[in-house]
């Protein structure tokens, strides 16, 4: 069994992130975690990962902003 979101982001190293998008989503399972630097990684994802960004990219990258964030 893996931890839901909802507790990872209970955690105090975590606590000053901020869910964006996907609030339905608190209560998955997180299997893994992937930072993402590039807006190819969505075509690498697995099922129940968790997916960390600061956006930098999105800045620039406007089409990926609306298919990246769910």
């Amino acid at each position: 069994m893996f931890p839901k979101l909802k507790e990872l982001l209970s955690l105090v190293e975590l606590s000053k992130m901020k869910v964006l998008a996907g609030h339905q989503g608190l209560l998955h399972e997180v299997k893994s975690v992937t930072i993402m630097d590039n807006p190819d990684i969505i075509y690498w994802m697995e099922e129940n990962e968790l997916l960390l960004t600061n956006g930098f990219f999105f800045k620039r990258l406007h089409r990926y902003s609306n298919d990246s964030i769910y």
